[in-house]
């Protein structure tokens, strides 16, 4: 364990996070500084806040690859502005966040997103539909462009653990690009598929938890589990880290069957698994540009 420090490419400061504790220390870089070496970002990565919370380490890899695949040449840890839409002031304030993140992307000179997150897609693809100022910007999938470039989880790795159920999100359901992306990463010999997926997916019981119903959220979630044991998977894997934490934390919180063993798609293809036993119940950390 120890820090990671993300150089923020819409909000031009330094963002350092305790990977055990998710402190964090924001440094805002000296006008001449960002005038004169910070180049403008083309290629965003937008992690997600989920990600971000649950796993700094394995954020920071995933985003080593981008670079490395010409899939970004920039980071930002900045909301996307999905999470205002779950209480009262949040709504009342996101269309003003909103627009602070419009003018940042132009100003960044940002012509593509790359995302990690499938409720990062979902919004963002609405902002732009939205904003003619943000037309020339494409929205890409993360698990998609990996998989496009020939990423697969190696066989001994999902021999081992398979074969597996998949969790799709709920945004996915429409576009299905997290879905497809996935199951090429997989390997679609090894998946064996739950009765309600992709398109007829069924939630994991986010955004009954986010409602304050917890109890409800935990039988939603161990429902999804109860879906995947019964078509004979031996692990469940998800595209979207909260899904990841949901699935995994209600089998701990009530009372059932021995545990199907949870897993982000990202924790089998760079071999770091996350320790979501250990994880907060909610997000701690979550960076909303300019408030």
């Amino acid at each position: 364990m120890g820090t990671r420090s993300f150089l923020d490419a819409l909000q031009r400061e330094t963002i350092t996070v305790d990977e055990e504790t998710l402190a964090y220390r924001l440094d805002s870089l000296p006008d001449d500084l960002v005038a004169g070496t910070i180049a403008p970002c083309e290629r965003l990565f937008v992690p997600g806040c989920s990600f971000l919370n649950y796993s700094p380490r394995l954020m920071q890899r995933t985003y080593d690859v981008a670079r490395s695949e010409g899939l970004a040449d920039g980071i930002s840890l900045q909301c996307c502005g999905k999470i205002l839409d779950y209480d009262v002031d949040g709504r009342a304030m996101k269309p003003a966040y909103q627009e602070l993140l419009v003018r940042s992307l132009i100003a960044s000179g940002v012509r593509q997103i790359l995302v990690a997150c499938p409720n990062c897609h979902a919004e963002f693809l609405k902002l732009i539909a939205r904003d003619e100022r943000l037309s020339g910007i494409r929205v890409t999938v993360l698990p998609e462009e990996l998989a496009a470039r020939g990423y697969r989880i190696d066989d001994e790795t999902i021999r081992r653990v398979g074969p597996v159920s998949i969790q799709d999100p709920c945004p996915d359901r429409t576009m299905q690009v997290f879905a497809d992306g996935v199951r090429a990463i997989v390997g679609e010999e090894h998946v064996v598929e739950m009765r309600c997926n992709r398109r007829h997916s069924v939630c994991c019981g986010a955004r009954v938890r986010a409602a304050g119903c917890e109890v409800a959220a935990d039988l939603m979630a161990w429902d999804r589990v109860d879906e995947a044991r019964e078509a004979g998977g031996r692990m469940v894997v998800t595209a979207c880290m909260s899904c990841s934490y949901l699935l995994d934390a209600a089998q701990r919180d009530v009372a059932g069957p021995a545990p199907l063993p949870v897993c982000h798609y990202l924790e089998l293809l760079f071999d770091q698994r996350v320790e979501w036993a250990g994880k907060p119940g909610h997000l701690s950390v979550r960076f909303l540009l300019g408030m």
